[in-house]
């Protein structure tokens, strides 16, 4: 019989890479909320029609709920730095962590591709954190393939577990 999985035997990462690619990340969001909270009067762009960060940051679709989306971003960020500070101490942030950084992932890729599709047009200060995510991501493969095949691995055990036991009852009543 196989040993039971134990999360707390995953490698403790080197956290290094993601805590400056996610303060990054929390860097480009503090001018769009200074802007979306009538602080700063306005982003500044690259020079070019690429770009109009005023535009999408005042949008509606940038105010979930009557909410700053950077405020969300800030926030959410705010909990994976914690969860990576945390990750060299503790096997269940380091498993919170990878998952965490899978919905960071997903979430900048969704705004990215709204802005595109809704605006034609990109925030240059959400295109950086597009990137410091991106950077997390690399960062953290490691925390995440973990989780993934610990998940995987996990579910493709008790699949195993079930197709044998129902294999063994056909196999005993077949006999019978």
């Amino acid at each position: 019989m196989s040993e039971a999985f134990d999360p707390r035997n995953n490698p403790v990462p080197n956290t290094g890479p993601l805590l400056v690619a996610t303060s990054l990340a929390l860097a480009t969001l503090a001018p769009v909320a200074a802007h979306q909270l009538g602080k700063l009067k306005r982003l500044p762009d690259p020079p070019g029609r690429l770009f109009r960060s005023d535009r999408i940051t005042g949008s509606s679709t940038a105010h979930p709920f009557g909410v700053p989306d950077s405020l969300l971003g800030i926030a959410s960020y705010s909990v994976t730095l914690t969860l990576a500070l945390l990750a060299r101490r503790h096997w269940q942030a380091r498993k919170l962590l990878g998952i965490k950084l899978l919905g960071d992932g997903t979430m900048a890729s969704i705004n990215m591709i709204r802005q595109i599709v809704t605006f034609r047009r990109l925030c240059s200060w959400c295109t950086g954190t597009v990137v410091c995510t991106a950077a997390m991501l690399i960062a953290g493969r490691g925390l995440i393939r973990a989780e993934l095949s610990d998940t995987a691995w996990r579910g493709l055990n008790e699949k195993a577990i079930d197709l044998a036991t129902e294999r063994s009852s056909l196999s005993d009543r077949v006999l019978q």
